[in-house]
Parts: C-alpha cells; structure tokens; sequence
C-alpha cells in the first residue's frame, strides 16, 4: 500500500497511538483527525494542513513541518524536539508542556497559542510571533530570540536566562518575576511592560525602550543600561542599581 497516497486526504480520521516514522506526508490533509501519541518522529509533513486536529502526546523529533498548517492544534505534552517548524503557523494552538528543545522556529506564527511550561531551550527562534501568547513559566533559556514578537504576551515566571532578544518587541508584556540572567536585550522594545520582580542580573539592555516599564523590586545587579530610554520607568524597590556602569568608559 502507498502510505503516501493513503494519507493524503484524511480528514477527521482516527490515527490514535498511529506509527507513521519517517512517512512522507507532504501537502497531507489531517485538518481534525486524531493524532493522540502518533509516532511521527522523522516524518515529513511539508505544508500539510493539521489545522485543529489532536496531536497530544504525539512524537514529532527530527520532523519536518516547514510551512505546515497546525492553527488550532492540540499539541499538548508533544514531543517536537529538534523538529523543523519554520514558517508554522500554530495561532493558538496548544503548545502546553510541550517539548520543543532545539527545534527550529523561523518566522513562525505562535500569536495566542499556549506554551504554558513549554520547554523551548536552545531552540533557534528567528523572527518568530509569540504576540499575545502565552508562556507562564515556559524555559527559553539559550535560546536565539533575535527579532521575536512577544507584544503583550505572558511570560511570568519565564526562563530567559542566557537568550539573545536582540531587536525584539516586548511592549506590554507580562514579565513579572521573569529571569533574564546575562540575556542579550540589546535595542529592544520593553514599552510599558511589567517587569516586577524580574531577575536582569548582567543583562545587556543597551540603547533599548524602558519607557513606562514597571521595575519594582527587579534585580538589575550589573545591568548595563547605557543609552536606554528609562522615561516613566518605576524603580521602587529596585536591587543592585548603582553608578557603576555610569563609571565604566564609553562605548567607542
């Protein structure tokens, strides 16, 4: 039997618990179908449509899912570690517990889904849109975030340790008790953000926009904010803010 054909049109089907290891599902309709703890490790899925179908506990490493279609989806508990996801659009789907170590997230749409305690740690996040998202105690640590949308998202509680978010847009966000340690800020958009109780021990928030950013009781211990926009920024509670990058040399 050719999979490849079988699987193409199979809307609404029932492939629960399914092996489907290294299958070419490319352009596959699966728009519904129920996908709960396939095995679909190694699996090609290039711009196949899984738009609101249960992909719960389903196991997705080494996949290929450039430009595929999961708006909606359940991906709740899901392994997609190392899996290529570039140009995804996941709009609210839900991404709770899931694990997406190492996988690769450009340009990918993840506006409204919930990554509630996912693991997205040294995964490769290029431009991604997480606007709106939420990522309450998601792991982000090590991660390249350059460029990243997270315009009025949820990330209390999140790991951020160690990221590069260079240049991005984090206006409005909810980054309360958030740890940011040695993170990258460089040039980016905090406008209005509430950062209480966030850790940015040496953290680089060079030339970027504090304007507005709630900073009570944060950890800014040898944080440089050298030519940031600190206008209507609350530092009440503030620890670790000295002169000291005041006393450093200039930037050349």
């Amino acid at each position: 039997m050719d999979i490849t054909k079988t699987y193409k049109i199979m809307e609404n089907a029932h492939l629960e618990g399914a092996d489907l290891r290294e299958e070419d599902l490319r352009g596959a309709d699966l728009r519904g179908a129920n996908l709960q703890r396939a095995n679909l490790e190694g699996a090609n899925l290039q711009r196949a449509n899984l738009s609101k179908t249960n992909l719960a506990g389903a196991y997705f490493k080494d996949a290929r899912l450039e430009k595929a279609n999961l708006e909606g989806a359940n991906l709740q508990g899901a392994n997609l570690s190392e899996a290529d996801l570039s140009g995804v659009n996941l709009s609210h789907a839900n991404l709770q517990g899931a694990n997406l170590t190492g996988a690769y997230l450009g340009w990918t749409d993840l506006e409204g889904a919930n990554l509630q305690g996912a693991d997205l740690s040294v995964a490769y996040c290029w431009n991604p849109n997480f606007a709106e998202a939420d990522l309450e105690g998601a792991n982000l640590s090590g991660t390249d975030l350059t460029g990243a949308n997270f315009s009025h998202a949820n990330l209390q509680g999140a790991n951020l340790s160690y990221t590069d978010l260079a240049d991005a847009d984090l206006e409005g966000a909810n980054l309360q008790g958030a740890k940011f340690y040695k993170a990258f800020l460089w040039h980016m958009n905090l406008e209005g953000a509430d950062l209480q109780g966030a850790d940015l021990t040496d953290v680089d928030l060079k030339h970027s926009n504090l304007q507005g950013v709630n900073l009570k009781d944060a950890c800014l211990e040898n944080a440089d904010l050298r030519f940031a926009n600190l206008e209507g920024v609350n530092l009440e509670g503030v620890k670790g803010l000295t002169s000291n990058k005041d006393e450093k040399k200039e930037e050349s």
